[in-house]
């Protein structure tokens, strides 16, 4: 297996970070902005910031992905024409507000100080066939020895145990919690934090 910035692939490398990204948060998640999952590639792949995407790669096959960055970027550009294109106007524009506040504001959502050596994990997903190898511990092995970064932080669903489980292995601690009444599929967001400092 190998690791790669996404930014080392063609542009096609989209299409691949889509299917795998809507696949794991379809459920929990984006099926609430639209259930068929052709639409939902359509609106993201073209909004993932490259740049802050790093893939697992086995034979040639994208097996997962991770995306992290510091505190003044996000791995996904928000574009509200491309959502309402695909999901109408009136509900384009209230899901464009939801992910734009899922994906920035990082200071208030994670109720810390975030310095500049602070790293953000938005996404981690592996693909369906490469579950339950070892995908996932990879990409957080390779994001954690960063040099800029000392401190990382991430948001995860109540009901992710495999993927509570996973950051509680590697030293992440909850900070605090919030509770989304909206959802059936889960009760709150879970905020963590690892510092390499306490190593």
């Amino acid at each position: 297996m190998e690791i790669k910035n996404a930014n080392s692939f063609n542009d096609n490398i989209r299409e691949t970070i889509a299917e795998i990204f809507v696949d794991a948060f379809f459920d929990s998640a984006l099926k609430y902005i639209s259930k068929n999952k052709e639409t939902l590639k359509k609106i993201f792949t073209p909004m993932f910031v490259l740049e802050h995407f790093y893939v697992a790669v086995i034979e040639n096959e994208i097996a997962g992905i991770i995306a992290c960055n510091d505190r003044h970027n996000t791995c996904i550009n928000i574009n509200k024409n491309i959502i309402i294109k695909y999901i109408g106007k009136l509900k384009g524009f209230f899901i464009y507000h939801i992910i734009k506040k899922s994906f920035n504001n990082y200071t208030k959502k994670f109720k810390i100080e975030t310095s500049e050596k602070t790293a953000v994990i938005e996404i981690l997903a592996t693909k369906l066939k490469f579950r339950r190898i070892g995908i996932a511990s990879s990409l957080m092995d390779y994001i954690i020895e960063f040099p800029e970064f000392k401190h990382y932080v991430l948001e995860v669903i109540d009901t992710n145990k495999n993927a509570l489980e996973l950051y509680r292995k590697y030293g992440f601690k909850e900070t605090h919690r919030k509770k989304f009444n909206p959802s059936k599929e889960f009760n709150y967001f879970i905020y963590m934090k690892y510092s390499k400092d306490k190593l």
